[in-house]
């Protein structure tokens, strides 16, 4: 809040400017003010009347954003007096944000005379940058037969986080997504299914909105022949007898006219 007074000339008077943020508007670079424009004594007075000429004026940046030339208020009594109201949505600077409002509060009363204050507002900056960029440079990495991780990249503007999601299926049906947090830049994937396609986006945030969703990247978990010890899944070992005792299957190839050990 600002308050600031001034005397009216050779009188037991102040003229008083009071002004305070309400609220701001990101989207219009706005800032809602509301002002109040009092009388208060400041002594000893005989009997005062303002029944005779009352103007009065808020003026914000050099343009009036209230006046009132109601008269009949009675300053006999002790105040304060409010003389003039209101609320006004101000423009910051598009480019930076910034705003400070120069103030003047004025009033003339037939019996009290003239009184001007003048005065300030240094309203808080109000961010200017839009939705950021998507994410960029998705790929996935460290696939195993049950795992794999998701990574992306910064796409630009300002970022307050990441929303990644995830499906599964040989095309990316989206509206079955499970969406994560992807604050890190990574996503890490466990418990999946042996040879299944997995398919990832990312979308940034920040106060204005969300960016559009960034590229889908997408891979498919190893398949194969696994075990189960009851603690964890191992590689199946492929075992072939030769009628006394179990021995590893060698691999072999062709070269078109023998077989040979595969390497």
């Amino acid at each position: 809040m600002v308050s600031a007074s001034a005397p009216f000339p050779n009188r037991p008077f102040n003229l008083r400017v009071e002004t305070w943020l309400i609220q701001q508007n990101t989207n219009t670079v706005q800032s809602l003010v509301g002002w109040q424009l009092w009388i208060d004594k400041t002594g000893y007075s005989p009997t005062w009347s303002g029944s005779g000429q009352a103007d009065r004026a808020m003026i914000f940046s050099g343009y009036t954003v209230g006046s009132s030339s109601t008269p009949g208020f009675d300053f006999n009594g002790n105040g304060p007096w409010l003389i003039l109201s209101g609320q006004s949505w101000e423009q910051h600077n598009t480019s930076t944000g910034a705003l400070t409002i120069p103030i003047r509060g004025q009033a003339t009363y037939a019996i009290l005379g003239y009184a001007q204050v003048d005065t300030s507002m240094a309203l808080p900056n109000i961010p200017t940058y839009g939705v950021p960029n998507a994410p960029i440079n998705g790929n996935v990495t460290d696939i195993t037969r049950n795992s794999m991780n998701y990574r992306f990249g910064y796409g630009g503007g300002k970022v307050d986080g990441y929303t990644s999601r995830w499906v599964a299926g040989e095309t990316p049906n989206w509206a079955n997504a499970v969406e994560v947090p992807g604050n890190d830049g990574l996503v890490q994937m466990k418990n999946l299914k042996p040879g299944t396609m997995y398919w990832f986006q990312t979308v940034a945030y920040n106060e204005k909105g969300r960016s559009a969703w960034g590229a889908a990247a997408n891979a498919r978990t190893l398949a194969g022949a696994w075990i189960s010890d009851g603690a964890a899944w191992k590689p199946a070992e492929v075992l072939i007898s030769d009628g006394t005792t179990w021995k590893p299957a060698e691999v072999m190839i062709s070269d078109g006219s023998s077989w040979l050990p595969a390497g």
